[in-house]
């Protein structure tokens, strides 16, 4: 009986919801992902705090049905936070199942489909599965998929795992897709995926899918793989639709959500300085011409509960093995010099412009940097503590930048290689290497120079106009990525995307080498360049063992808490 009215009621919301939804022939879709809060609280037991999450996640679906949504995207670890205790298993997708109308299934997964049914939304949510084999039992990392009716559609296991030596792997790569009532195919993977060739890769050019569901519980890394950094350019280079849903949980530094558009840019983003859960909407253009630009819609970040400033610690990676050189405007020929007047009375400023042209290389790969840049120098009386911008975490065009070259294999903490060449520019608090690619904490000591008319003055800004960098990459097996990150403007975001009209990268390929250039036209820029990843080196020595724990749910949150409390320091 209580089967048949949830079926009545499917049938009426259908009826009711019917003409909000998107179908197959209208040319966008309506997406969430969700920057989520997950509920911390040492006084509940981890089933407790599921059963909680659950009904915060079904309280968001309403919320993005009202705003005629799709399908929505909730994070790794969403649910279980940093619980290794509590498993629930997964239907079949084959089997088409309803947990919401079987009485078999653990409430946490009967509730999830019951709020699909009852919002009429496409969900996505991880969780820590247990899957049953005769006498054998096994534990994943589990994306699961429900469609509008409640029924399980979809069930990927993450196959690239890090520290997670709880869980089990595939012996293979899944290559999961499902496809929507409103004519889309989606893949699915689960954050550190996203470093990998298989399955993500595999998802673009084995199967041609074009849209992508990516749950993560990422830690960002300067200064290449901040969140949104790493999540927009890996849409750019596939030319594909990710719908990214970061967890929020500053305390560990996770943060980083987004709607991507492929090669036409981010529709809606978010690296959080605040705690606290957003609900991110965005129209996305379907990928039916993928060759036709389109300029998306802005997206919209919603607030929900409650939500403070906080700032998470940003991991740097060891540029030791990398080639470098400072940028040092005081050993190089200004083509223009002027003087300013500051603001506030203060006295006389300085502006120099300059341009520079430089390769460099690490063994036989080399770098060609052509950049345009200005430094303004301001009085040493200047009111540094109350100009806010000094006190922002992602303020880096206050200080200098260093050129930085890698051809070698990156080595992380659990023994995973990746591939690797680069060509980028990273900032640099004071001239040592070691202070290269760490978050401003707004104590930094000012570079003082003395003019010979206006005495000592100290680094104000260090403002590219244009910067160009290319390269003769490795052409096997490679995806090349444009890594790009500004500063934000907003007090409560860390760094800011680029559109694609204020940057362009060429790939030209001959017999054994691509020749990769990267142009852009920065405002305020953070750090980044061409980071091509070379998949077909993942097995060879690495070039040093990077211990870093960015991109990826480690094995617990005590080490993890630890190895960032060691980094940032």
């Amino acid at each position: 009986m209580a089967a048949a009215a949830l079926l009545l009621v499917s049938v009426i919301l259908q009826l009711f919801v019917r003409s909000f939804q998107t179908s197959p022939a209208d040319d966008f879709y309506i997406a969430a992902v969700v920057e989520y809060a997950g509920i911390q609280d040492s006084n509940l037991t981890p089933i407790q705090i599921a059963e909680q999450n659950v009904e915060k996640y079904a309280e968001i679906m309403k919320k993005a049905a009202e705003n005629k949504v799709d399908i929505i995207v909730f994070p790794e670890i969403g649910l279980f936070a940093f619980d290794h205790s509590l498993f629930v298993e997964v239907p079949d997708p084959a089997d088409k199942v309803v947990p919401a109308v079987n009485g078999s299934f653990h409430p946490v997964l009967k509730n999830l489909s019951q709020a699909a049914l009852s919002n009429q939304l496409y969900v996505v949510v991880n969780l820590h599965e247990l899957y049953k084999s005769g006498n054998n039992s096994f534990k994943y990392n589990t994306n699961v998929v429900f469609d509008r009716k409640g029924t399980v559609i979809a069930r990927y296991r993450k196959y690239n795992l890090f520290g997670e030596n709880y869980l089990n792997r595939q012996d293979a790569p899944e290559y999961v897709r499902f496809t929507t009532d409103f004519g889309v195919t989606f893949g699915t993977f689960t954050c550190f995926d996203i470093i990998f060739e298989e399955p993500a890769i595999g998802l673009v050019e084995k199967y041609n899918v074009t849209d992508f569901v990516f749950p993560t519980a990422w830690f960002s890394e300067l200064p290449l793989y901040i969140a949104i950094q790493t999540q927009s350019a890996w849409a750019y280079a596939n030319n594909v639709n990710l719908l990214a849903s970061g967890y929020n949980n500053m305390s560990s530094g996770n943060t980083g959500s987004g709607i991507y558009a492929g090669r036409n840019g981010p529709i809606v983003y978010i690296e959080s300085e605040r705690s606290g859960t957003k609900i991110l909407i965005g129209k996305v253009p379907k990928m039916t011409n993928k060759e036709k630009a389109v300029v998306p819609e802005r997206g919209d970040i919603i607030p929900y509960g409650p939500s403070e400033t906080k700032s998470a610690p940003i991991l740097h990676e060891d540029l030791k093995i990398y080639a470098t050189k400072l940028i040092k405007p005081d050993n190089l020929t200004a083509t223009k010099e002027e003087y300013l007047n500051i603001t506030g009375g203060t006295g006389t400023g300085l502006k120099k412009d300059f341009s520079l042209e430089e390769r460099l290389c690490q063994s036989d790969f080399c770098c060609n940097f052509n950049l345009s840049f200005s430094v303004s120098y301001y009085p040493k009386n200047y009111s540094f503590t109350e100009d806010v911008t000094f006190n922002k975490s992602d303020a880096f065009y206050h200080f200098n930048y260093r050129l930085i070259v890698l051809d070698g294999v990156r080595s992380y903490l659990v023994g995973n290689k990746s591939g690797q060449q680069v060509c980028a520019i990273t900032p640099c608090l004071e001239d040592t290497l070691e202070s290269c690619g760490v978050s401003n904490k707004g104590n930094t000591p000012r570079h003082e120079i003395n003019h010979k008319d206006l005495g000592k003055l100290v680094l104000y800004s260090t403002e590219f106009q244009t910067i160009n960098i290319s390269g003769d990459f490795h052409n096997r097996r490679v995806l090349y990525l444009p890594s790009l990150l500004v500063s934000s403007e907003d007090s409560s975001t860390f760094g800011q995307l680029l559109q694609p009209d204020r940057f362009h990268l060429v790939v030209e390929n001959s017999t054994t080498k691509a020749h990769v250039s990267l142009e852009l036209r920065p405002t305020k820029f953070a750090s980044g360049g061409i980071y091509a990843r070379l998949y077909e080196r993942d097995n060879e020595p690495s070039s040093a063992n990077f211990l870093t724990i960015n991109m990826l749910l480690c094995c617990s949150l005590p080490l993890i808490v630890l190895y960032i409390m060691i980094s940032v320091k």
